[in-house]
């Protein structure tokens, strides 16, 4: 978009030019000297405008290379397609102009949810696999020490056509959104470790941490089981960020709990940062925008 433009302001400044050329040789012998110097130099300011824009289309040009995708040092799925992501517009980084229709209403949908400023600033790779015999339904790895980010999602039981699948994915993407959202507030999330984790949700962090990714939900859900007013979900037992995520989406979609379980203190916890309370908002104007609330 940018080279376009640039490109489109050199023609631009080379038509001015030389429409004025011939009108200064024309008009030369009724112009008095004062006019001819001040034609001459509007001429000379042109020409260096059009020099000017040359060098930043160069810049440009030299900049937008054949890029390479991130090598993730966490997600070594087989991914089906990789994106970059250009103004909001995803571009196969296989150098073909395919995208996916699937995938681009995934990444539509990511962009409905936590909204096109953030998305454009924060997301530069997104990234789709496939695989139903892990419980990993997406993932954000940081590029660049969390100045940008990849997003992948795990399209196994995506269905578009299906309003209560809709709304999984949208929760999901809320829960996505947090993990990059806590990189910002470290003192929040050990805050809350020290004030909801014991040391037995911590003991069992670490066996899961070893238990084999297939078989993770069984074990979570035993553990999840024998602590459900807790946790608001099996997942949330995996560990303290995943406890974070999946409580921040009942935050976002739900209202203050009046109750006094660890479950509901965790929710109430949310409200205790300014920030939080208004992303909960900007988030819950999205969905209502999408009509998924």
């Amino acid at each position: 978009m940018i080279i376009k433009q640039t490109a489109v302001l050199i023609i631009f400044s080379l038509i001015l030019v030389f429409s004025v050329i011939p009108n200064v040789v024309k008009a030369d012998n009724q112009l008095s000297s004062e006019e001819r110097i001040e034609l001459l130099f509007k001429i000379q300011n042109l020409l260096e405008e059009v020099l000017e824009l040359q060098q930043r289309l160069e810049v440009i040009s030299s900049t937008n290379t054949t890029r390479d995708p991130y090598k993730s040092k966490f997600f070594t799925f087989p991914y089906e397609a990789i994106y970059f992501v250009d103004d909001l517009k995803l571009v196969n980084s296989d150098g073909s102009k395919l995208v996916r229709s699937d995938d681009e209403k995934l990444f539509d949908l990511f962009v409905g949810v936590v909204g096109e400023n953030e998305v454009d600033g924060l997301v530069s790779e997104w990234r789709i696999f496939y695989d139903g015999k892990i419980d990993t339904g997406a993932y954000v790895e940081s590029i660049n020490n969390m100045t940008s980010w990849i997003v992948g999602v795990n399209r196994e039981n995506y269905q578009p056509n299906d309003r209560r699948n809709t709304e999984s994915f949208v929760n999901l993407y809320i829960h996505e959104y947090l993990h990059i959202l806590l990189t910002k507030y470290p003192s929040f999330k050990k805050n809350y470790k020290e004030k909801f984790w014991t040391e037995a949700d911590i003991a069992n962090q670490l066996a899961v941490e070893k238990v084999d990714i297939k078989d993770r939900f069984s074990y979570t859900s035993k553990y999840y089981n024998n602590n459900e007013d807790r946790f608001v979900s099996d997942y949330a037992t995996v560990s303290v960020d995943e406890d974070l995520a999946e409580t921040f989406v009942f935050f976002v979609r739900g209202e203050i709990p009046s109750g006094n379980s660890i479950e509901e203190q965790k929710i109430r916890y949310f409200y205790t940062e300014p920030d939080f309370v208004e992303e909960r908002q900007r988030l819950r104007n999205n969905l209502k925008g999408l009509n998924v609330f």
